[in-house]
């Protein structure tokens, strides 16, 4: 490294002073170079890794107490008692026994490291042991508890403040024993002796009064009481056998010190926490004994003959009664799981229903006052309880459901006699059964209805319901205490069924909308008529299977017109009804192409329907009001009803094959029409029409093209007065034409298309549209359009991929900018408002463009763009020539295998950007070469706006920066030149030099003007070289603000490893040179001035 900061060195020196030797300040040739940067040699310190000395701590003897240090780390025994062994006098101590190194406890966390002797105690089944920790830290105690031994005791842990840290029952693990004066309480109470481990450095032990918990089993329901008494501020949970007796569960409840209850559960095997002053009742509630236990200090606990939960086991069929008696709402529980199921129905402290389920696993929620009751379906027995002190409970026969079962013809009557609306519930859909209903409020006036019903029936407060089967399978009704039931011979609806041709009339006898009802679909349809108090047609409808709304005092007439029956139904009490001998409707047939005029003479609008034979035709129309004045039309109809004004007409044209069928009434009359209701006009490509608006109304022309998505139609809008009102292209729905108005319409697209006008309204007639132009291109062929007006103007094309027709175009900006461009078009264009659009046709077939008069066209001998297809590894270049950014177009896209390597330069022959295997299109700057070379297997079409770019040799030279009186390092390849670009900052000579670390090789510099390298200034061949082998200079005059392009070489088959820098000169006094053996220059030495 420090050679190669003296190689850097010696060359600044070198270009500033021409000297080797510093402090020398001399010049070959009268010239001195400006100071490049001042050099400061500095030798390097190596400092020397220091060494820290560790030393272990000497580990006590086996056998032996640890010392105690100087710093108190190990307190002495908090109880007072300072022996180092416990007592001889305390059985189960075996100080024979040799201590074994796996049976050392070491806590990684905080835990002291038990390297001195340790004591083990043999603990015998019903003994507790209090263990007292005087460490700083907790220490562990092992135990030889397992599985495999089935050996297991009880353990509560306590800080040196009585508070409790930990506690297990039936446990296996390690003891954790808290520091300075934390202890444990161990108690083996099954039974295996057990054998404890610990160091007697800082645990004493004694025997304990007391165990360590306070302990109760319970048989299945078997009550027990524990207290907290403890003072800490913490809650302390409840342990249970549950390791080795899975299937142990039992029923609890907590109440705090103001006896309000705290929480609940039943049937688990939860662990609940207590604080200070609550008490919790458990019951046992599995047939395995389940054992409680709770740390002996903190709770008192004794037998209680209150159980947590009111409960009972119900067989399948059984009912459970439970009221809350308390002032919140609670949830009932079970013992069950998902697969047994319930009814239950909530009632309100009335004795009124307020909720229920059927067929249910969910369980209800309570409320104050509230009462339950619950009947299991399900065979496995289910145990059905609520929390003792909020809820009684009995046993009761009564179901939570009432139930009827009814047959085809019977009918029933429910009465609700709640306080709210409720349901009465059945199986109809489980048995596909059916029914009809009507339901009544407690007036007497409708509420509800159902014909064919599968539905619950909702029946308010007071309501009732009359309920007839309706299907051959019996149904079975579900009803609370809040219904009362009684078998009724008046039936929910009057039922006919009527086959083809047959009549019935039906009026509504209440005071409200009613519908009647029918079973009829889609294969048994039937004709119906509604008519007004006063004899008048109110409404009606052809071949449908919908019923309709009758409205109070109105009649309705049905005439069933399918090979299949149709049922209809009213309401019993709200209908009355008789047959009829006469069909609804009169009948007019319509053949396609023929007219037909319906005349309405009455005083209101009415409709007219199509038969079920003719739901598919199509028909033309135009009505017309009474004043002959057109008020709506359409083509291509096909909705099965059409009205007709009053007093006015309607014309209809059959537009499909078969026989159109339309029904209708008095006063409608039908007759054959002389011309038909709209006027069709079929245009082939390039085809003109005119069509005049004679009425002063506007109206719409219509358009059916034969094949979406094409070029559409062109229109000019003409005024009364001649003037042109408004244009467009590229149109496929309709346009509107106001009154008096002319619109000249022709077909751009190359399938025909069909223009529609109401026939009456319009005089129409082939013209040809004076205000559009167009040109046909062939392949290669250019065109100009330029938009000199205010606004954007559309050109029409008929070019379309699919029919392998295509051009390029592209558009220039008023200022002469790339506003945007495509390579392979099809469609439309749109130019905006002073803007110039260059189009070349590259489809083997010819382009047709049709454009307004107001744009200026013109054939060009410029194409769009400057195109090249690019195969795989091909490049190619092209050079901005504008003076604005512009970009290429192509049609690559990664996804489908279409992708090139891009480069681009700028002017001055450096690198703007560079990137590979992408398909963005880049700006390239004014001036820039851009070299495109396509990487992807699939070749890649590449176009350059014609008027910004012209094609050039692909870039292969890019040259990096060379600032003056700033030194580079050149490292190539051998064979690679080194390109560089420098920017004289002044007017004047400047010295050019190369210095290598050895003199090998035969480096050459050149400069030249251009980054094409075509112009050379001076090159190192043609200059005297006299600073020695290892420099290589040229000295040149330069100007002020140019750029000049430096070329290293080296062809003697070395690489360039060597440093680069320039800088101006100043003149100085002649001097001469001294050099060494091997050509390194020594010495320059000043030659005095001669006067």
């Amino acid at each position: 490294m420090r050679y190669k900061r003296l190689t850097i060195l010696f060359l600044v020196m070198f270009l500033i002073t021409g000297s080797l030797i510093p402090g020398e300040v001399s010049e070959a040739r009268g010239y001195q170079s400006q100071n490049l940067f001042n050099f400061q040699e500095t030798e390097s310190v190596r400092q020397q890794p220091q060494v820290l000395e560790v030393n272990a701590p000497t580990l006590p003897e086996e056998g032996t107490i640890p010392p105690k240090k100087d710093d108190s780390s190990v307190p002495p025994n908090l109880d007072g008692d300072n022996s180092e062994f416990p007592s001889e006098e305390l059985p189960g101590v075996d100080p024979d026994r040799e201590n074994k190194e796996d049976d050392i406890d070491i806590d990684q966390s905080d835990s002291i490291m038990m390297l001195a002797s340790k004591t083990e105690l043999i603990i015998s089944p019903g003994d507790s042991i209090k263990v007292t920790n005087s460490y700083s830290s907790t220490i562990s105690i092992l135990t030889d508890a397992g599985i495999k031994n089935n050996k297991r005791y009880d353990f509560v842990s306590y800080g040196a403040d009585g508070k409790k840290s930990s506690d297990e029952m039936e446990t296996y693990n390690s003891i954790q024993v808290p520091g300075k004066g934390g202890y444990s309480i161990i108690t083996n109470d099954y039974r295996e002796p057990l054998t404890a481990s610990f160091n007697p450095a800082y645990i004493t032990y004694s025997y304990s009064p007391v165990p360590a918990l306070l302990k109760k089993t319970l048989m299945r329901e078997e009550s027990f009481r524990f207290i907290s008494i403890y003072s800490f501020n913490y809650a302390i949970s409840i342990l249970s056998d549950s390791i080795s007796n899975p299937d142990g569960r039992y029923d609890y409840a907590i109440f705090k010190s103001d006896g309000k209850q705290d929480s609940s559960i039943m049937n688990t095997k939860n662990h609940p926490s207590l604080t200070p002053n609550e008490e919790i009742i458990l019951i046992g509630a599995s047939y395995v004994p389940v054992t409680i236990g709770v740390p002996f200090d903190a709770f008192i606990g004794d037998d209680f003959d209150e159980p947590a939960y009111e409960s009972a086991t119900l067989q399948q069929g059984q009912s459970y009664e439970l009221t809350n008696i308390s002032t919140v709402s609670d949830v009932i529980e079970t013992d069950g799981t998902t697969k047994d199921k319930f009814d239950y129905v909530v009632y309100l402290p009335d004795g009124t229903e307020s909720t229920n389920g059927k067929n249910t696993s969910n369980k209800p929620t309570v409320g104050p006052g509230k009462r339950v009751v619950m009947t299991l379906l399900t065979e496995t027995p289910v145990r059905v309880g609520a929390p003792y002190r909020r809820f009684i409970g009995k046993v009761v026969e009564d179901q939570a459901f009432s139930r009827v079962t009814l047959s085809q013809g019977e009918s029933y009557i429910f009465t609700n006699n709640g306080s709210k609306t409720n349901q009465v519930y059945q199986n109809a859909k489980l048995v596909k059964g059916e029914f009809d209903y009507m339901v009544y409020k407690s007036d007497g006036t409708y509420y509800s209805r159902g014909f064919n019903s599968t539905n619950s029936i909702s029946i308010p407060t007071g309501g009732y319901a009359f309920v007839t089967v309706a299907s051959a399978s019996s149904i079975t009704f579900d009803y609370t205490d809040d219904f009362s039931a009684e078998v009724t011979d008046e039936p929910a609806y009057f039922r006919v069924t009527l086959r083809k041709g047959e009549s019935y009339e039906f009026t509504n006898i209440s005071e409200g909308q009613r519908y009647f009802n029918t079973d009829a679909s889609t294969n048994n349809r039937f004709d119906s008529v509604q008519y007004n108090a006063d004899g008048t047609e109110f409404s009606k409808y052809s071949n449908t299977f919908t019923a309709t709304s009758i409205f109070p005092g109105r009649r309705i007439v049905v005439t069933a017109v399918s090979d299949l029956p149709v049922t209809f139904g009213v309401a019993y009490r709200l209908f009355s009804w008789k047959g009829k001998n006469e069909e609804a409707f009169t009948k007019q047939q319509i053949q396609i192409g023929e007219s037909y005029v319906f005349r309405n003479s009455g005083p209101k609008s009415i409709t007219i329907q199509k038969d079920a034979l003719s739901v598919n035709g199509i028909v033309d129309y135009a009505k017309y009001d009474s004043k002959g004045i057109v008020t709506g039309s359409g083509y291509n109809y096909k909705s099965n009803m059409l009205s007709i004004p009053a007093n006015g007409y309607l014309i209809i044209t059959g537009q499909s094959v078969g026989e159109i069928i339309f029904r209708y009434t008095d006063p409608v009359t039908a007759e054959p029409f002389t011309h038909p209701a709209m006027l069709r006009v079929t245009l082939k490509q390039g085809e003109s029409y005119n069509f005049n608006n004679i009425t002063d109304y506007q109206s719409n022309l219509n358009v059916v093209e034969s094949v979406s998505g094409g070029n559409g139609y062109s229109f000019v809008l003409t005024k009364p007065d001649g003037s042109i009102s408004r244009q467009g292209v590229n149109k496929h729905t309709y346009t509107i034409i106001m009154g008096r108005y002319s619109a000249h319409i022709t077909n751009d697209d190359v399938n025909p298309i069909t223009f529609i006008v109401v026939y009456s309204s319009f005089v129409s007639s082939p013209d040809d549209d004076p205000s559009m132009l167009r040109v046909t291109l062939n392949q290669n062929n250019s065109y100009m359009f330029r938009n000199e007006t205010s606004k954007a103007i559309s050109i029409v094309s008929d070019a379309k991929s699919s029919n392998y027709t295509e051009y390029d175009y592209v558009e220039y900006a008023a200022n002469g900018t790339t506003s945007k461009g495509e390579i392979n078009h099809d469609g439309n264009l749109s130019i905006s408002s002073g803007d110039t659009i260059i189009v070349t046709v590259t489809s083997v077939q010819p382009v047709t463009f049709r454009y307004a008069k107001q744009l200026i066209g013109e054939p060009q001998d410029d194409p769009a763009f400057i195109k090249k297809t690019l195969v795989s590894q091909q490049s190619a270049a092209f050079k901005n020539t504008s003076l604005d950014k512009d970009q290429l177009v192509t049609n690559a896209i990664i996804g489908a295998n279409r992708y090139y390597d891009y480069k681009i330069v700028n002017a001055d022959g450096t690198l703007y950007k560079e990137g590979s295997k992408t398909d963005f299109e880049y700006p390239i700057p004014a001036g820039a070469e851009i070299t495109v070379k396509v990487t992807s297997s699939d070749p890649v079409i590449v176009g350059a706006p014609f008027r910004h770019f012209i094609e050039s040799d692909p870039v292969n030279i890019t040259f990096e920066k060379l600032t003056e009186n700033d030194p580079i390092k050149v490292s190539k390849e051998v064979g690679k030149n080194g390109y560089y670009l420098l920017k004289a900052t002044q007017t004047g000579a400047y010295r050019i030099a190369t210095k290598k670390d050895d003199m090998s090789g035969s480096t050459v510099i050149s400069v030249y003007k251009d980054p094409k390298l075509q112009n050379l200034i001076v090159t190192s061949k043609d200059s005297e070289q006299i600073y020695g082998a290892d420099y290589v200079v040229v000295e040149v005059e330069l100007i002020a603000g140019q750029s000049y392009y430096i070329k290293l070489n080296d062809n003697s088959g070395v690489s360039l490893e060597l440093y680069l820098a320039a800088a101006a000169m100043k003149m100085k006094p002649n001097t001469d040179f001294e050099y060494s053996s091997t050509g390194e220059l020594n010495k320059i030495i000043y030659l005095p001035e001669i006067c």
